[in-house]
């Protein structure tokens, strides 16, 4: 049985892989462990349409993230190196990140009004985000406000993608952009339970650039651009019309996948 330890503290045990799967894994853990290789190198092999462990049947020609595949130990341990690259590289403050996951089992519990152990059975599926210290499970109090928002079955739903004259794309923290339909150029889906921030650009003729900033909330709000939508049970917290200033935003989140519309 194969380990790995996740940026979270928590250990993913795997059997043995595929020869195809496992030669992959060890490209993606050697470009981790390369000083030559960036952030972005790292997001080039997690997402290729060569990963094998990608959903490929979707869109051919594109390796797409599927509930499935997001609950792949081989993904996920793929998807953690890329925060792996990033504390290497200074991009990622690992102290800073796990520094609001303060909130104990118990609590959390108390605050959803269900028992401790459901959710650490929320938190084992990953439909709460958490960081595990000295064997204990700790969140954040925006994980259990999205997570308050899937028990009532409540998800933000997103279409986004490129088409003449305008684009609009969402990078995610805490979570996923989970794909679930493609049409022409519009890429459906809907934002994974655990999501804790997530951005929204939006472009337009003219060099037009525009950035929204988003967070779970109780109340339900909306951003349309053209085809492109983000709907659902979010508050806006930033708001940056300035393109210069909406690109930095844009590039600055530590995202776990990129959208179709980068």
């Amino acid at each position: 049985m194969n380990a790995y330890k996740l940026l979270s503290g928590e250990t993913i045990k795997y059997g043995e892989l595929p020869p195809h799967v496992g030669a992959y894994l060890n490209v993606v853990k050697l470009a981790a462990a390369d000083p030559a290789a960036n952030t972005r190198r790292m997001i080039e092999l997690v997402y290729s349409p060569n990963n094998p462990v990608l959903d490929s049947r979707m869109l051919p020609g594109r390796g797409m993230v599927t509930d499935a595949v997001a609950a792949d130990p081989v993904y996920r341990i793929m998807a953690d190196l890329i925060g792996v690259k990033q504390v290497q590289l200074g991009e990622l403050d690992l102290a800073a990140a796990e520094a609001p996951y303060s909130i104990p089992v118990e609590e959390a519990a108390r605050q959803l009004g269900i028992a401790p152990e459901d959710v650490v059975a929320a938190i084992e599926s990953r439909r709460m985000s958490a960081h595990l210290r000295d064997g204990e499970w700790f969140t954040r109090a925006e994980s259990i406000a999205s997570y308050r928002l899937v028990l009532g079955n409540t998800e933000v739903a997103a279409a986004v993608g490129n088409e003449k004259g305008r684009s609009m794309g969402i990078r995610v923290e805490g979570g996923q952009f989970v794909r679930t339909k493609k049409k022409a150029h519009v890429m459906e889906g809907h934002l994974s339970p655990g999501w804790s921030r997530a951005i929204i650009r939006s472009t337009a003729e003219g060099g037009s650039v525009r950035v929204w900033i988003i967070q779970p909330a109780a109340k339900e709000s909306e951003i349309v651009h053209g085809a492109f939508f983000v709907r659902g049970p979010f508050n806006v917290v930033e708001r940056i019309n300035n393109a210069k200033k909406a690109n930095v935003a844009w590039k600055s989140i530590s995202e776990q996948q990129l959208s179709p519309a980068v």
